[in-house]
């Protein structure tokens, strides 16, 4: 009895840490949500689980950054419940962890039903998507299943210990990438890099059941470093069931497993069901091929042929002092050595303590004859290396499974479907197709979003809808073969240049061209310059004006509705020259063949700004006159219009400029949170006076009467040459209509009039 209650007392102090571990779950569907999702998962102790479940749309590829974590223990889940490639929400994302594991924390790193790729992407000089810089990384596990890898420079994972000391080598106690494809990085000669670069210890690797292609430089799948040679772990690792299509490119080695000698002597290698292929086509298939082969001989007259192709000498496995067991696979000898071929040599310090080779299969074997598209891969020459399930390989493996991955094979071939959009209308509509895909197949899901520019503020043209009836601005179409659809606008030819600011993500901004103009007309590009007062230089009136920078806003003011927020530029006015001068805005453009030329854009802040706000015009950019003021609320946008005068108007380039004019005085921000009022209201003293200015621009509008531009239609000269009533007529726009269209058109190069 002692002793069971010794046991229920054990049972009953343990349980209050069960009942306080922490099991949280956020959904995200933004980088903020998604940094305060990992924000909270810093302070998980051990036992604690985070789960960040990210739900978006896998066509807007959430650009979250560097993030920087500290999480030391517990379990952190990042997943979707999306379990397609093409259908999970893709982030571009760098880990880079910010402090040391906890050596007891029990941390587990899992990845499931997400898209990573690294946070500036392919090209990057360097990078990898989850890092430990000279970190302690003590990890129960990291787990990657069912994840689309791609567009990373260098490594999917690394770690580097703070030293080659024993007491800083960590461990993982089980490392798995499984059902998981892994394409298009390590594209650079640079960055010849393995995919999984652990700087720990490992008790237990697997790797099965993935996809790897189009990553060139690529050294190798799996590779030990950094810590020192026989870390005195004994791993086993399974590698089953991959397709890796791959080879040496030039300067570069490749081992699809390389551990040498960091793994223990005695370690296991399971190799089984793989397909290692020399991929003849697709879109890196050039870089591999690198190897020179001579066929003919000159010394008895024949013609030497050179013929480009694979090396022949790229490792499966480089391990010292394992037992290796290998059977069921594939091997593209153009590429890749044989296991008896790359084993060390009996009696060297490196030898294969134990081994056993099996059923070990050439291409042809397993029925890889042909790289045309259809007759064994989908479309090989694509990079789709998919393959029928009615193929001899998916019954070749052990126990008459498949070889290679599962997500290898398919049904059957889809049918290629072409998608085919028009616009009838303005040139400066455009569309989206999501996903974006250089090739689309019947029974794809395809997003089609049109760009009209217009908004709760401007209305540059009227859509007036599908050609199959629909009047939907985006539609997601299921495409049953090929898709030709037309949207028709009409549009407002009194827009002379308009600035939507929709290209405004955020930072310094010099200039800025307009977003749309006449026909597209470059004569019509009007651009937006930022002139600043020179506070570098003196720190009293008066203040040089120089060319500086506008603060981008991608949406003001915030706390609007959605559709009434605005891309803007910011004009930022330092404490030093608010009083004296004002950055301001100077707009260049063209008015030939224009005339009755109106401007208008809106004006606001939520900060200090000058409470008048004017317009000025020049013809020669140095010397102003007054157009229009108007006097700007705090909070609320202010729409500043006025026409400028006749002496304006056919002109190669005129300015306007937007400024803030202090005649009136200033508003100011009531809100508390900006500083400028205590809780109450009330000014708080010396605040105006040492806060910058902050006045913002939107929706810039140059309109006019364009009927004087002809632009997009030749003139013909027709002296001597006779009417020709069948010759095709033109609006003008100098689109072609249908013969009987009534208005102003143009036929055989001159204007006529259809009543």
């Amino acid at each position: 009895m002692k002793k069971l209650s010794l046991i229920a007392l054990a049972a009953m102090t343990m349980l209050p840490s069960a009942m306080n571990a922490i099991e949280r779950t956020d959904t995200v569907t933004s980088k903020k949500e998604f940094t305060e999702a990992i924000n909270a998962a810093n302070a998980a102790q051990a036992g604690d689980v985070f789960k960040i479940v990210c739900k978006w749309d896998a066509s807007n590829v959430l650009n979250i950054g560097n993030v920087k974590p500290t999480m030391a223990a517990g379990k952190l889940i990042i997943t979707s419940d999306q379990t397609e490639y093409d259908k999970m929400p893709q982030m571009l994302i760098g880990f880079d962890w910010g402090g040391d594991l906890k050596d007891d924390g029990n941390f587990a790193l899992i990845f499931e039903n997400v898209g990573l790729q690294y946070r500036s992407g392919k090209e990057a000089t360097s990078g990898q998507i989850v890092y430990f810089n000279k970190k302690h990384a003590q990890m129960d596990s990291l787990i990657v299943r069912n994840c689309d890898i791609s567009n990373y420079p260098r490594t999917f994972y690394r770690a580097v210990p703070k030293s080659s000391n024993a007491e800083d080598i960590k461990s993982i106690g089980k490392l798995e990438m499984s059902n998981c494809r892994v394409h298009d990085c390590n594209i650079s000669s640079g960055n010849n890099w393995a995919c999984v670069y652990p700087g720990q210890a490992v008790n237990e690797v697997i790797i099965r059941d993935n996809m790897f292609y189009n990553m060139p430089y690529c050294q190798a799948i799996f590779q030990m470093g950094y810590a020192s040679e026989g870390t005195g772990t004994t791993p086993t690792m399974y590698f089953e069931n991959n397709t890796v299509l791959h080879g040496k490119a030039a300067g570069n080695r490749f081992q699809v497993i390389n551990t040498g000698k960091y793994f223990g002597i005695a370690s296991t290698f399971n190799i089984n069901n793989n397909i290692f292929l020399a991929p003849q086509e697709g879109a890196y298939a050039d870089i591999l091929k690198t190897g020179v082969t001579k066929v003919g001989d000159e010394s008895k007259g024949e013609e030497v042929t050179e013929i480009v192709g694979y090396t022949g000498d790229a490792n499966i496995l480089n391990a010292s002092g394992a037992l290796v067991y290998a059977s069921n696979n594939v091997i593209d000898p153009v590429s890749f050595k044989t296991f008896e071929a790359s084993a060390p040599a009996d009696g060297s310090e490196d030898m294969w303590l134990d081994t056993k080779f099996e059923n070990g299969f050439t291409p042809e074997d397993a029925g890889f004859t042909s790289w045309e598209e259809g007759v064994v891969f989908q479309d090989a020459a694509s990079s789709f290396y998919y393959v029928r399930k009615d193929a001899k390989s998916y019954t070749m493996g052990m126990n008459g499974t498949y070889l290679g991955s599962a997500n290898t094979y398919v049904e059957k071939f889809p049918t290629k479907a072409t998608v085919n959009i028009t616009i009838n209308g303005p040139k400066y509509i455009t569309y989206t197709v999501t996903p974006e895909k250089a090739v689309y197949y019947t029974d794809d899901e395809v997003t089609i979003t049109l760009k009209d520019h217009n908004s709760f503020y401007r209305t540059f043209n009227t859509f007036k809808g599908w050609s199959d009836g629909s009047d939907e601005l985006t539609r997601t179409v299921k495409l049953d073969g090929d898709l030709n659809l037309t949207a028709t606008f009409e549009n407002d030819n009194k827009v002379v240049a308009a600035f939507d600011f929709s290209k405004v993500t955020g930072g310094n901004i010099g200039s800025y061209d307009s977003d749309i103009y006449f026909d597209m007309n470059d004569t019509y590009k009007a651009v937006i310059k930022a002139v600043v007062c020179d506070t570098a230089t003196t720190k009293t009136a008066p203040f040089p004006m120089i060319p500086g920078n506008f603060q981008g806003r991608a949406a003001k003011f915030g706390e609007d509705a959605v559709a009434m927020q605005m891309p803007i530029l910011s004009r930022r006015t330092s404490k030093f020259a608010k009083n004296d001068a004002r950055d301001h805005a100077v707009v260049e453009f063209s008015t030939k063949n224009v005339k009755a030329v109106e401007f208008s854009c809106f004006v606001g802040t939520d900060n200090n700004a000058a409470k008048v706000q004017a317009l000025d015009y020049s013809l020669d950019g140095e010397n102003w006159t007054r157009m229009s003021e108007v006097e700007i609320e705090n909070g609320k946008w202010s729409e500043l219009k006025g026409q400028l005068p006749a002496e304006l108007e056919n002109q190669e380039k005129v300015y306007v400029r937007i400024i803030g004019d202090l005649k009136n005085g200033y508003v100011i921000s009531m809100d508390p949170a900006g500083g400028l009022v205590d809780e109450n209201g009330t000014p708080i003293e010396g605040a105006y006076e040492n806060a910058d200015a902050f006045e913002y621009i939107g929706n810039i509008l140059i309109s006019g009467d364009t009927s004087k531009i002809e632009s997009g239609i030749v003139n013909v000269n027709t002296d001597n040459k006779t009417f020709d009533e069948n010759a095709p007529v033109y609006n003008m726009m100098g689109m072609k209509v249908a013969k009987g269209t009534k208005g102003l058109l143009i036929q055989n190069g001159k204007k006529i009039i259809v009543r």
